[in-house]
């Protein structure tokens, strides 16, 4: 199989955990990792080059969103490269954000990380699969709604929380699960 066709298969793979499957997420530039990991769960490293230079200086934007993601998140709607997931796939599916790891709900070990920083606009999230693949991404938490869209790896970050047919990008919108 070639790079490409296998880049494009990883993806679809990938997001196929996010949404129905288990999936893990590394967001964006500023935050610096995190040492913990979730109970029972490796830790999956992120490219190095992303963290910034000063660990000590942290986005308070981003700490805040960090901590407004923690819990349980059900899945609402999916739409990959602008065709919508079908409901029936969607509606039983959930999602956790544990520190800096995305949970899938259906299996535990399948988790990605994540890396936020609100300071953009949009606000950006960088999520990096077991495979230490990056996938850039966008997404807005406003109350208990949290919108993801992220391109496969290797191709550039959206600007915008929208999955069209040509845009190779990933949708997802959650609402917080009843605490």
């Amino acid at each position: 199989m070639n790079t490409a066709r296998f880049a494009r298969s990883r993806f679809r793979k990938t997001m196929a955990a996010f949404c129905c499957l288990p999936l893990v997420i590394t967001s964006c530039t500023n935050q610096s990792s995190v040492d913990s990991t979730p109970s029972g769960l490796s830790p999956v490293s992120s490219d190095p080059s992303k963290k910034s230079a000063d660990p000590d200086k942290k986005n308070v934007g981003e700490d805040a969103d960090k901590a407004l993601i923690q819990g349980v998140w059900k899945i609402t709607r999916s739409v990959r490269a602008g065709t919508e997931v079908p409901i029936e796939q969607v509606q039983s599916s959930s999602c956790q954000f544990e520190d800096n790891h995305w949970i899938p709900d259906r299996n535990r070990n399948d988790y990605s990380t994540f890396e936020l920083d609100s300071g953009c606009d949009p606000k950006t999230i960088d999520i990096v699969d077991r495979e230490e693949n990056r996938m850039l991404g966008v997404y807005s938490l406003t109350g208990d709604n949290l919108s993801i869209c992220v391109a496969r790896a290797g191709v550039s970050r959206p600007s915008v929380i929208v999955s069209t047919a040509d845009c190779n990008c990933f949708l997802i919108e959650m609402q917080r699960a009843a605490r």
